[in-house]
């Protein structure tokens, strides 16, 4: 019989990254389905991922938060109770936590097996002790917010996205300044990625930074632009 044969597969050092912060990363619940899984007769069925999926405040199946902090009524996220933060503290120790309108960051030397991708309904990611933390939002240097609103009556609420119509207006105020190849719009930012190769050169902070596009005055809408 022969000796069977050695996978001749190397892992890339970027595939090797993941495999040593997957304690931080859900890897699993980040990967797309395979198209081939409705093909295949004899696949195993999607296993259920998320609690009331479909909008905020949905829960992800590791989320086990006794709690919720999404408020419905008023629709956002609150800030965690001195019951919550116990909870909170004994499951996770004594790290600091970052948290956004959206977003909790937390650092911990144990994350919890297997990550969830919710604290209580509210996004999260962990983060290893005294490691820097940034907005999950690309880098750029063309944001400037001493650049005017190009539309600044245009607004819709927190934590919504805009209509077609409040869409349309943006980019169509954008247009003159530069040329955009897709925007996404993000709870608290409005990323624009754009062209490249069209002849056109953009100066570091030379693009409108910060525009308001929200009903309350105490949140801001912060625009990146992204070069391809």
């Amino acid at each position: 019989m022969a000796t069977p044969m050695a996978s001749p597969i190397r892992l890339s050092p970027h595939v090797q990254c993941i495999q040593q912060s997957s304690p931080y990363t859900n890897i699993y619940d980040n990967a797309p389905v395979s198209p081939l899984r409705d093909l295949l007769p004899h696949s195993h069925p999607e296993q259920k991922r998320w609690e009331n999926p479909g909008g905020w405040g949905a829960r992800h199946l590791n989320d086990m938060a006794p709690f919720t902090l999404w408020d419905e009524q008023n629709h956002k996220f609150r800030h965690p109770s001195g019951q919550d933060w116990t909870w909170i503290r004994n499951k996770f120790g004594e790290g600091t936590v970052h948290i956004s309108a959206w977003l909790i960051c937390m650092e911990t030397a144990s994350p919890p097996q297997p990550i969830p991708l919710t604290l209580g309904t509210m996004p999260v990611i962990f983060v290893r002790p005294g490691e820097m933390f940034r907005e999950p939002i690309p880098l750029s240097g063309y944001s400037n917010p001493r650049v005017p609103d190009p539309c600044p009556t245009v607004r819709w609420p927190q934590l919504t996205n805009p209509t077609k119509r409040q869409a349309v207006a943006v980019l169509t105020a954008i247009a003159p300044l530069a040329r955009v190849r897709a925007a996404m719009f993000l709870p608290a930012w409005t990323i624009f990625e754009l062209e490249f190769g069209d002849g056109r050169n953009y100066e570091k902070r030379s693009l409108p930074g910060s525009w308001q596009a929200e009903q309350h005055s105490t949140t801001t809408e912060i625009n990146r632009f992204l070069a391809p």
